[in-house]
């Protein structure tokens, strides 16, 4: 047990269950009437020894900590305010969990299932109900029952010892010998082995990931695999901000505010130059969480109510490009593009997009000179990008009866949203553009021949057919 915990606290930050749970059996044979010393004695020195392996990290004592997603829970009440954190507030009991999509039906039933188990199991063994199973089963029931992420652990231990239970009720009753009855024999083999083939279904879905929510959707499906998949959106954006650090385009002091935690992550693998303003180590953020909050709302507006202006937080952090990454974010692209004074397009994919931001009191902001992104380049210039000559030799087709069981769902091209996300920049200039034009024609001809007129390009002619962004 204390080479598990070793192992435990330099893997994972939910390592202090562990000697919680021997800790909790030796109340529970301490409480009980019929005290057995050597166990007591045993599970006293393994929850010693257990909780010195804790301390055989690089962490050393810093690592006996809270979980980061508990210490939110219970230090940071206004990130739930924030739908992309409200997840670490969920409980089985509210509608919150399911609708948000963190749990699946079939999971949900599972830990239900099994919550109404333990306590008939206790009902039938209640005559012989030993203290350390009811101790241990209450208070993992109680936790998982206030916080979602609990629900695992739960049936870690609510599955042996609702078996425990089950088992001591029916050897009270039946005895530990075989029926004499050869119907009876065959019941119970009949119920053996269809409890067999029901785990081996079950292990099978779970292996496939057909009991995980968002079991059809391409990004967010998990299923068993002996490798890590990265986002490729979120790996190609940190590798071109390793290319900026390295070359140099970054100005001295300046930083970025991921508004996903998740780019933080992608950063320290691929260009640990660009620190994160914040991610899921909760603790060591506290004291910018409000900030990141206020530009969370300002950037993502499904985040809450829109900060009017978010410019006080950016100047006081040092703050000069942004990146958004992790969901739905077109509209507040679409906004930002409409003040090319303030924002420019650094990078741009689809699914990640990096903005700079120049103050607009600050007389020397930095013009982002070699960085931005010059999208008419790309199309007209003479290194422009060209679409492919042929398309693919083998369209893609749907998998086929058992074969879409076994087979992971593929992956949705990253090119497809960096078409869109061409689009939505098209319709962004369009709009800039006819705005200037109307603004032109409503002032008048002499005061339009004094201003200097507008640049026309061909998004104030063409617009994409309606329906044509859905359709790719």
């Amino acid at each position: 047990m204390p080479i598990l915990f070793a192992l435990w606290v330099n893997l994972d930050s939910w390592f202090l269950l562990g000697p919680l749970t021997v800790a909790l059996t030796l109340l529970g044979h301490l409480a009980q009437k019929e005290r057995i010393p050597d166990e007591g004695r045993t599970l006293a020195i393994v929850l010693a020894l257990g909780l010195f392996a804790c301390l055989l990290s690089p962490h050393h004592v810093h690592a006996v900590a809270l979980p980061p997603e508990l210490f939110a829970v219970w230090n940071l009440g206004a990130l739930s305010a924030d739908p992309g954190f409200a997840g670490l507030f969920f409980s089985p009991l509210g509608s919150g969990l399911y609708a948000s999509g963190f749990s699946s039906l079939a999971t949900s039933a599972a830990y239900f299932a099994l919550l109404a188990l333990g306590l008939v199991s206790f009902v039938l063994d209640f005559r012989s109900l030993r203290s350390w199973r009811g101790m241990l089963w209450a208070t993992f029931a109680l936790l998982s029952l206030a916080n979602w992420r609990f629900m695992p652990f739960f049936a870690v231990v609510a599955g042996p010892i609702t078996a425990l239970n089950v088992q001591d009720a029916a050897e009270r009753r039946y005895g530990t010998g075989l029926p004499e009855s050869m119907r009876a024999r065959r019941w119970l083999l009949s119920g053996r082995s269809l409890t067999l083939f029901a785990l081996l279904l079950l292990l099978a879905a779970a292996w496939l990931g057909k009991v995980q929510p968002h079991a059809d959707h391409p990004q967010l499906n998990r299923r068993v695999s002996w490798q890590v998949d990265a986002d490729p959106s979120l790996r190609q954006a940190a590798r071109e901000m390793k290319r900026w650090h390295d070359q140099g385009l970054l100005k001295a002091g300046s930083r970025g505010f991921n508004v996903s935690p998740e780019a933080a992550n992608y950063c320290a693998w691929y260009c640990p130059e660009e620190k994160g303003f914040y991610d899921q180590r909760y603790p060591l953020f506290a004291d910018v969480t409000d900030d990141a909050l206020a530009l969370r709302r300002r950037f993502l507006p499904l985040a809450g109510t829109a900060d009017a202006d978010a410019r006080d937080v950016l100047r006081t952090r040092g703050i000069d490009r942004v990146i958004l990454s992790g969901g739905d974010f077109n509209p507040t692209i679409f906004q930002l593009l409409q003040d090319p004074r303030q924002w420019v397009p650094l990078y741009m994919d689809g699914r990640t997009a990096i903005l700079g931001w120049r103050d607009p009191e600050d007389a020397k902001a930095d013009s982002f000179a070699g960085l931005s992104l010059d999208l008419d380049g790309r199309a007209f210039g003479a290194n422009a990008s060209r679409s492919p000559a042929n398309g693919p030799e083998r369209l893609a087709q749907a998998s086929e009866g058992w074969r879409q069981w076994g087979q992971p769902l593929p992956p949705r091209p990253l090119d497809v949203d960096e078409a869109l996300q061409y689009l939505l920049d098209f319709d962004a200039v369009s709009a800039r553009e006819r705005q200037a034009l109307r603004t032109a024609i409503e002032v008048g001809p002499v005061s339009a021949c004094l201003t200097v007129p507008p640049v026309f390009t061909a998004a104030t002619i063409w617009s994409p057919p309606t329906g044509l962004a859905e359709t790719l």
